[in-house]
C-alpha cells in the first residue's frame, strides 16, 4: 500500500500539464491532499504494536528519549511517527519490523496446527497405558489447515492408535528401548495421518505431576544466521528504495521482535552477540543515502538492546 502511495506522489507530480511553476505546485498540492484522504487508515491494534515498540526503543536510547518533546502517531499509515525535539526540530520515523516472511508464514501456520490438534486432544486424563509414559506427535510440514470438523475424527483415531500401540507392546521386544517406538504406519488412521506425520511412544520412566503425557514435537531443524542475515538485507533494501530521500529528516528504526518465535536465529557460532549482528547490519546500510539514520532494536524483554547503524556505529544509551 505504501508503494502505491509513493507512486501516485510521483503520478501526481510529473502528470501535470506544462503550467508556470506556482500554478503547477499549486495543482500538485490539491491532487496530494486528495491522495492522502484515500490512505488507509492506521488499525488500532499495529498502532498499538508499533507505539510498544517505539517506547521501548525511547527506554534504551534514553540521551534521544531526553530530547523528544512530543510525540505524534498519525492515523495515516505514513510516516509511523513524528517526533518533535526540545529544539523544534521534526524527525519523521519509519518502522520497520526484521522477519523472514515465508518462515514467519510457515511458523503461524505451524502454530495454528498445533493449537488445533491440542485442541482436539482435549483433557487428556491420566495415561492408563501399563507400558509408554508418553507420546509425542509430530506435524507434518505439508499438513492442510485443520478445520473444526476434523476435530472428533482426529481424537477418535488418536485413541484408536494408542489401543493398538498398547495391545502390540509385549510383541514389539524393541519398543522397549529408551527410543520407544516410532509409529509412521498411520494409513489404518487418515484424518490423524493429514496432520501427523509419526507418533514416538516412548517407556514407563518417572514423570513430574501434571505434565501432560500427549504433546506435540517442537520445530526441530538445523541452521544458520544467513537466512536472517539475507531478511535483513531486504528489509533494508526494501525500505530505503520506497521512503528513504522522501521525507526532509527521515530516521529508519529496524526492530527485531517475533522473528524471535516464528524465524531461525540470527545467532551462530560467527554471530554470539546483538553487538555482533549489528555490526554486521552497519555494513548492509554503510552505502545507503536514503535514511539519515538507521537504528536496530532488540524489542525483547528483558534484555533490550538497540544500535545506531548508520551513518555510524554506536550503542545507543
Amino acid at each position: 500500500m505504501r508503494d502505491h502511495f509513493e507512486q501516485a506522489l510521483g503520478f501526481a507530480f510529473y502528470s501535470l500539464p506544462s503550467l508556470d511553476p506556482l500554478d503547477r505546485f499549486d495543482e500538485w498540492a490539491q491532487r496530494i491532499s486528495v491522495i492522502i484522504d484515500l490512505m488507509p487508515i492506521r488499525e488500532t491494534k499495529q498502532a498499538a504494536e508499533e507505539d510498544a515498540v517505539f517506547q521501548a526503543y525511547l527506554r534504551v536510547h534514553t540521551d534521544f528519549a531526553r530530547s523528544v518533546a512530543s510525540i505524534e502517531q498519525p492515523e495515516a499509515e505514513f510516516p509511523d511517527f513524528i517526533i518533535r525535539l526540545n529544539d523544534g526540530t521534526q524527525i519523521d520515523f519509519e518502522l520497520a519490523e526484521w522477519i523472514h516472511e515465508a518462515q514467519m508464514a510457515n511458523g503461524k501456520r505451524r502454530e495454528r496446527l498445533v493449537d488445533a490438534i491440542l485442541r482436539s486432544i482435549g483433557d487428556q486424563g491420566d495415561n492408563p497405558s501399563q507400558y509408554f509414559d508418553s507420546i509425542l506427535l509430530f506435524p507434518r510440514a505439508d499438513a492442510p489447515r485443520f478445520p473444526a470438523t476434523d476435530a472428533d475424527r482426529f481424537r477418535a483415531e488418536l485413541w484408536a492408535l494408542i489401543v493398538e500401540t498398547e495391545q502390540r507392546w509385549q510383541n514389539e521386544r524393541f519398543w522397549n528401548s529408551p527410543a520407544g517406538c516410532q509409529r509412521y504406519e498411520l494409513d489404518a488412521y487418515p484424518v490423524l495421518k493429514q496432520y501427523v506425520l509419526k507418533a514416538n511412544f516412548y517407556p514407563r520412566e518417572r514423570r513430574p505431576s501434571g505434565v501432560p503425557w500427549i504433546d506435540v514435537s517442537l520445530p526441530c531443524t538445523s541452521y544458520s544466521s544467513d537466512s536472517a542475515i539475507e531478511a535483513l538485507a531486504k528489509i533494508l533494501e526494501t525500505k530505503v528504495a520506497n521512503y528513504g530521500g522522501f521525507l526532509k529528516r527521515a530516521h529508519l528504526l529496524v526492530f527485531y521482535g517475533a522473528a524471535a518465535a516464528y524465524n531461525t536465529p540470527w545467532y551462530d557460532i560467527q554471530f554470539r552477540t546483538f553487538s555482533d549482528i549489528a555490526q554486521k547490519a552497519a555494513e548492509l546500510a554503510r552505502d545507503q543515502c536514503g535514511f539519515e539514520k538507521i537504528y536496530l532494536l532488540k524489542a525483547l524483554e528483558p534484555g533490550l538492546e538497540a544500535y545506531e547503524i548508520y551513518p555510524s556505529f554506536a550503542k545507543c544509551e
